[in-house]
């Protein structure tokens, strides 16, 4: 009965006192199923600036080929791969994590990393997103173009403090008592 959430170590993750940048982040694997083209297109019709950082492995290469004459340098920018550190900056100054996969994910580590450091989650419906985000409080889930960019601008109303609350029940230590107590209830 019930669920145990995954977990992440939240004393890893915190908001970064750094001005907001006002432009948007994407932050994954660089692969199809990531969607990282419909987020480009979002950004780009949206009229907010996209910060992508992620590995492309060779696997994916020809997929981010693909996407290179999207990439300008100015309103969308590609930052490779970067350190816990540096990605914690990048997201609490970020205005929005903008996420539309379409792999209806178990879990979703950027999802919560984001909301640990007080940053909004704009991502699409389905698989575990509609537990991972308190819609209109900690980000929104979308359907559409349109819903994605309301999104974007109702983000601006979102509190840093709100995200990280909520992240804080997908603290590891939930996870690992709430084995400990299931294993406990099976052996009896």
């Amino acid at each position: 009965q019930g669920h145990i959430y995954h977990g992440i170590d939240l004393s890893l993750f915190h908001h970064e006192p750094v001005p907001k940048s006002e432009r948007l982040l994407f932050v994954g694997r660089i692969s199809p199923e990531k969607n990282l083209a419909l987020c480009i297109e979002i950004a780009k019709e949206s009229g907010i600036g996209l910060d992508i950082i992620g590995k492309i492995t060779p696997k994916n290469m020809s997929y981010w080929e693909s996407l290179l004459p999207s990439i300008d340098g100015n309103q969308i920018i590609y930052h490779g791969a970067k350190t816990r550190s540096e990605l914690i900056r990048y997201y609490s100054a970020a205005r929005a994590v903008l996420f539309p996969t379409d792999t209806h994910e178990a879990f979703g580590l950027v999802t919560i990393e984001a909301q640990a450091c007080g940053t909004p989650v704009i991502t699409g419906r389905g698989g575990s997103r509609n537990e991972l985000i308190d819609a209109g409080v900690t980000g929104f889930l979308c359907e559409s173009i349109t819903e994605y960019i309301d999104a974007i601008h109702a983000s601006t109303h979102i509190r840093t403090d709100a995200c990280r609350k909520f992240a804080e029940k997908f603290d590891i230590r939930f996870m690992v008592d709430a084995y400990e107590s299931l294993y406990e209830s099976l052996v009896g």
